[in-house]
């Protein structure tokens, strides 16, 4: 059934767990919603956030304080703003009368739903009645909800995620962009920070830090880049990345794996060339011994440790 809602805000409390696997969100409505003829539908909304996406629904618990001169003769159902709606329940049973709020009997109680698993969790969750019997007195097909409150409770993947590897690590004194792969092995949609949290002195990496949305998948990997600057000498050592589950502030973010990149920068950087040759005597004659003063120069842009002519 298609129908026109209106939404009102509502406060939620609820307690929220980062680490454990099952968790719950819940919300309430006091608001009175009140109908006055046969088959009118009324609706009360409860607004949900904050549940990690890809979560999946275990059970809702739906509890409900109505009134009404007949409560037989009410048939309910829940839906949400995601898609999701209940089946149609004629449950409804008298717990009570409330005839200081001028109804004969009312209605205090509960009903575990079991949605499918992919229903969502956040969004907004309405409570639907109506009055299912034309009764001759207009008087008995007239209604409302006093209150009602909704348990959403839900399982999801742990924070997890793995650094497979880093390339290249040979460098010939030259920028060169390093491709960190990661793959998401926990949370849907999970956002993910790769870092360079240490590198070999004289080399420089930008950024130092990369953020995305990595879905999660058994498959598939994500691809993070990074510019890689070494020095202009040889040099040698290891870059560590650390890849971060991206948690809401103020919560400091979650360490999920550690990553160690061998890096070797090897470069030919001494350049020897012959400035001079200077003889002694300058005109040797023919089996005479003389000296030969070789001036050899490093035009390159490293010392050298020796050479040989």
């Amino acid at each position: 059934m298609s129908q026109a809602k209106c939404f009102v805000i509502i406060c939620i409390s609820f307690v929220f767990v980062a680490d454990l696997l099952a968790d719950s969100k819940s919300g309430s409505n006091g608001t009175n919603y009140e109908y006055t003829a046969y088959n009118q539908w009324i609706w009360s909304p409860i607004s949900i956030s904050g549940a990690p996406e890809g979560s999946t629904i275990t059970s809702i618990v739906v509890h409900w304080n109505v009134d009404s001169n007949y409560i037989s003769d009410i048939q309910w159902y829940l839906d949400n703003s995601t898609g999701y709606e209940s089946p149609y329940y004629d449950d409804m049973v008298k717990t009570g009368d409330d005839w200081l709020d001028g109804y004969s009997e009312t209605s205090d109680a509960s009903k575990i739903i079991y949605p499918p698993a992919n229903t969502q969790v956040n969004g907004t969750w309405w409570f639907n009645i109506r009055d299912t019997y034309n009764d001759s007195n207009a008087e008995w097909n007239k209604g409302r909800i006093d209150s009602w409150d909704i348990t959403i409770n839900y399982i999801q993947r742990p924070k997890e995620g793995d650094i497979l590897g880093a390339d290249p690590d040979s460098f010939t004194g030259s920028a060169k962009t390093v491709t960190v792969t990661v793959k998401n092995t926990g949370r849907d949609d999970a956002n993910l920070i790769v870092e360079a949290s240490s590198w070999p002195s004289g080399w420089s990496i930008s950024p130092t830090s990369k953020q995305t949305n990595v879905p999660y998948d058994t498959t598939n990997s994500s691809y993070y880049t990074f510019t890689v600057t070494p020095p202009s000498y040889n040099s040698s050592g290891n870059i560590t990345w650390k890849l971060y589950y991206d948690d809401p502030w103020p919560t400091s973010n979650t360490l999920l794996d550690t990553y160690s990149q061998g890096v070797t920068n090897s470069v030919v950087c001494a350049d020897f060339y012959v400035q001079s040759i200077n003889l002694s005597p300058s005109s040797p004659t023919s089996g005479s011994s003389f000296t030969a003063t070789v001036v050899v120069k490093n035009q390159g842009t490293c010392s050298a440790d020796g050479g040989w002519l």
